[in-house]
């Protein structure tokens, strides 16, 4: 069975309960303007559901990977899912997955795994394929399984985790001398405010929004964003929520450069970065490993801004 199939059905069947206990209070909130409502994801993970039924049986005898897309925001909206009973909305979201989990199962290894040279996943996935690129419909049943786990994180924060968590447990010790692949995802940054903070990395630096969920269960947002081009790593900015926490806000290193962004055209970055305000305070060198300049952040924080040398990227790739 395929890793996504096991892993959809165990996300359905952990959080069903988890999202039947919410309260219906919880559950119409929109987090702040323009946000949807738990409902109202909850109503996108069953229009997706619906559509991406369709898109999977109808790729097994054709060709091409070829579909149309829908607005989800109107979706959501002419379907009046912020005011449909939660109860009802969670028995059509967990009945139309586990369906798609038999689909996905039931389709044969040689269609699933077949390249297609003509598809628009570059503009219906989530994670997307280049226009140019072959896809394959197991990606695209992976990718479903991958944004259906997004939105969930949406409702029920990272308590989703539980069983990814377990997952990887069994699998590391059925492999325990096999290789280890892990990498820095996540790095957290405490700051004031949440708006404040991404009209500066977003607005600013141009980092590009990867979440902002609203967290019921323990009032916050869960705000992830990274910089442009960033394939694993990401930054969670956390407001503060103590005293002690707020007295760090701009010196978690004690003033030591805290984080170091590596950018392929050091003199257009730290140009656009400069006219945008940024503030540095150590101009440009030329060092060794490469071109550098230190800026602060909006809240003081300091950060190299790097063009590495070839050498030195070998050097971190390689490690020789």
């Amino acid at each position: 069975m395929q890793d996504y199939v096991s892993r959809l059905r165990l996300l359905v069947e952990k959080n069903e309960p988890r999202l039947l206990a919410l309260s219906d209070a919880a559950t119409g909130a929109r987090p702040g303007p323009g946000k949807w409502s738990p409902r109202e994801v909850l109503g996108h993970l069953i229009d997706s559901a619906s559509n991406n039924h369709q898109r999977f049986v109808r790729a097994q005898s054709q060709d091409h990977l070829v579909f149309a897309g829908y607005d989800q925001e109107a979706w959501v909206e002419l379907q009046n899912y912020a005011n449909a009973p939660w109860k009802e909305l969670v028995a059509l979201w967990r009945g139309f997955n586990l369906h798609l989990a038999r689909v996905m199962e039931a389709t044969p290894e040689r269609v699933r795994l077949r390249p297609r040279a003509e598809h628009n996943l570059d503009q219906i996935a989530w994670g997307t394929v280049a226009a140019g690129e072959p896809a394959t419909l197991d990606f695209f049943m992976a990718d479903y399984v991958g944004h259906f786990e997004h939105h969930l994180r949406q409702i029920l924060g990272e308590v989703v985790e539980e069983g990814r968590s377990e997952s990887r447990c069994k699998v590391q010790a059925s492999h325990p001398r096999g290789p280890m692949n892990q990498s820095l995802g996540l790095v957290s940054l405490v700051v004031r405010d949440y708006d404040e903070a991404l009209a500066f990395f977003v607005g600013t630096l141009g980092f590009r929004l990867v979440e902002d969920s609203f967290v019921p269960e323990q009032s916050k947002r869960w705000v992830v964003v990274s910089p442009p081009g960033a394939r694993e790593s990401q930054l969670l900015l956390a407001r503060a929520s103590t005293k002690e926490q707020e007295s760090h806000i701009g010196a978690q290193t004690g003033g030591r450069v805290f984080l170091f962004l590596y950018t392929d055209d050091f003199w257009r970055d730290y140009e656009s970065y400069k006219a945008r305000g940024v503030v540095f305070v150590r101009d440009p060198k030329k060092e060794p490993y490469g071109t550098v300049a230190v800026f602060q952040d909006l809240y003081g924080n300091m950060w190299d801004l790097l063009q590495p040398t070839e050498s030195h990227l070998r050097l971190r790739r390689d490690g020789s």
